[in-house]
Parts: structure tokens; sequence; C-alpha cells
């Protein structure tokens, strides 16, 4: 018995090949209605979680916000050795409050998830758009591949 013919798939053409480069090389700008509703729900999942009035929702912005960094100093060169432990400490705060039955932060938890929101918005002003796309990729590959942390 014969395999079946795969039917033929053309790869994409890009249709302003220069424009997509220029693109990925130029910084985020600062305009993106996206890259500032991103902002605002991080920060105020932040705000919420210093009141005590967090809910699920909020803290996996939170999350999301340190999967990104975790991600972007992992396939960048934007001095992973020196913000490292920056990234670990907001990580194990994030874990620790998310295995409490209410989203109540203690004072050095709340200032490792503030070093970890800077170090997220630093992050976001020097990246292109390639490396933030590398970076979804990255991600999505470790969570594939059974690597990542539940939290």
């Amino acid at each position: 018995m014969t395999k079946p013919r795969k039917k033929y798939r053309p790869k994409p053409v890009l249709a302003n090949p220069v424009a997509w480069v220029i693109e990925g090389v130029r910084k985020l700008d600062h305009s993106i209605p996206e890259l500032q509703a991103l902002r605002y729900a991080v920060h105020d999942a932040a705000v919420k979680l210093s009141q005590g009035q967090a809910v699920r929702k909020d803290m996996e912005q939170l999350v999301a916000a340190s999967n990104m960094v975790e991600a972007l100093l992992a396939t960048t060169d934007l001095g992973a050795e020196v913000y490292a432990d920056i990234s670990q400490e907001g990580r194990k705060a994030l874990t620790s409050i998310c295995r409490r039955e209410k989203f109540i932060a203690k004072g050095p938890e709340l200032t490792a998830i503030n070093g970890l929101l800077v170090l997220h918005d630093t992050l976001l002003e020097t990246i292109s758009l390639s490396e933030l796309t590398t970076a979804v990729v990255y991600v999505k590959k470790q969570i594939q591949h059974g690597k990542a942390e539940v939290i």
C-alpha cells in the first residue's frame, strides 16, 4: 500500500519584504494601543494586589508579565546574567502568593514584584518587534515541551 500524496502548500510570500525587515528592527512604538493596554493591565493588577483586592485574572496578568521577562532574558542579549536574580525573585514571590487561598502579598513580595514590573517595562522599551516575536515563540515551545513551571 502506498502513502497518500501530500497536498502541495506553497510558502507565504511577503508583499513588501523591505518593510517587514525594517519593522522587525525598529523598536516598539509606545503609541501602540495594545502595548499601552498591556502596561495598564499589568500595573493595574499590581495595584490591586498591593491593596489586597486581586483576583485570579490579575494574578494571571502578573504571571504573563513574568513569563515575558523570562523569555526576553533567555532569547536576547539584554543582560540575562544581570537581571536573572530580579526575575527569579519576582517569580518566587508570584508563586508563593498564588499558592495561598487569598491573593494577599507581604512587603518583600511586593518589592520583588515591583522590581519585576520595572524590568518588564524597561525590556518593553528596549526590544524590537522581532525580539518580541522570538520571545513569544520561545514561551510557546517551553509550554509545549513541558518545561514551563505551573504557577
